[in-house]
């Protein structure tokens, strides 16, 4: 947990106060009142032995304080309702348990022993007060990363608006410049300029709701890709495609699989090299989602390189699928990279 130097003065502010009443206010024995040319004097005696095992409890109330209060911030870590509930149970009864033992043992050699209710009383107060302090710092930054959350979209919103010409103005000439392309005498060039035309046309009418189905993805970058083999002699690249399940039915954050591909493009191919790519995309019923792309590794080119496109996809599946995905990199013969994305 992050602590700033404000909370933990509040903290020790907290410790001392409350430890000073419990002490002065539980420890006492007796209580005489003189009167003395007519004024009353009240002297109060205190139980050494009281003060002692109120020490005791106030040692087990930090202990149970400080468990409870970063079992609680976990709410703003996702962390499930039901463990956060059992272990708050269970250091209660720790608690209680210590306590009871510090009562059985105050009771040799004649001791004042403590009243049960302030033995038991004392660990519930810390108790309530972790669980309020822990519920409260756990919403204070829920509202933070929402708020941050809110903060980037705004500004990816507005980056998006500014580059919305770009897009658009390259879609129109290139389909300005398809209409003079002869496409009997140069049909590759006709089918380049209609490739990368698809691909803007895709990536201009992206929906407002930020997902596409998986199927528009798929054949987002199947366009890709057959742009990309045009790079090559017929026959270097060979890209064997593999899928099963309802694509149509799941939806997925436009672009998510692009920067996959380009790695293996980018640092699986190589000129006058034989180069097959494999990419196998299953849907299944349950609403979960697995693609898989492998490439060959070419000697003398390093697939270091790939660590900077990967991490942003991190990044994205981080923010997008928090809990629900998996990526999986295996560098051998073949780089393969394995996203496994659930409840989509």
């Amino acid at each position: 947990m992050h602590w700033s130097k404000k909370e933990i003065i509040l903290n020790l502010i907290f410790w001392l106060s409350t430890g000073w009443l419990i002490l002065s206010g539980y420890s006492i024995q007796s209580q005489e009142i003189e009167l003395i040319n007519g004024v009353e004097t009240t002297r109060v005696f205190r139980s050494q032995s009281l003060l002692l095992q109120l020490a005791v409890q106030l040692a087990i109330s930090v202990f149970l304080f400080y468990g409870q209060l970063y079992n609680m911030v976990g709410l703003g870590r996702r962390a499930k309702g039901d463990r956060i509930i059992w272990v708050s149970l269970a250091l209660l009864l720790l608690a209680f348990g210590m306590a009871h033992l510090a009562g059985f043992l105050s009771l040799s050699g004649n001791r004042l022993p403590l009243p049960g209710n302030i033995r038991f009383g004392i660990p519930v107060f810390y108790m309530a007060a972790a669980t309020a302090y822990g519920a409260a710092k756990a919403w204070w930054r829920s509202e933070q990363r929402r708020k941050e959350l809110e903060l980037d979209k705004r500004k990816a919103e507005l980056e998006l608006l500014r580059n919305q010409l770009q897009p658009h103005f390259l879609f129109n000439a290139l389909n300005n410049l398809l209409a003079l392309v002869d496409q009997d005498r140069d049909p590759k060039l006709a089918l380049a300029f209609e490739k990368l035309s698809s691909l803007l046309r895709y990536v201009i009418h992206v929906p407002e709701s930020g997902t596409r189905p998986v199927q528009d993805e798929l054949d987002f970058i199947r366009n890709y890709a057959a742009l990309q083999c045009m790079r090559f002699e017929e026959g270097e690249v060979n890209i064997n495609w593999e899928t099963s399940g309802d694509c149509d039915s799941l939806t997925l954050e436009p672009g998510l699989l692009l920067p996959l591909v380009e790695n293996a493009f980018k640092y699986g191919t190589a000129p006058e090299e034989q180069s097959t790519i494999k990419i196998t995309c299953s849907c299944w019923k349950e609403r979960s989602f697995n693609f898989t792309i492998s490439n060959p590794v070419h000697p003398g080119i390093s697939v270091e390189g790939t660590g900077k496109g990967l991490q942003a996809t991190r990044q994205r599946l981080d923010l997008l699928y928090p809990g629900k995905h998996e990526l999986q990199i295996v560098k051998n013969e073949q780089f393969t990279v394995r996203l496994t994305i659930h409840g989509i």
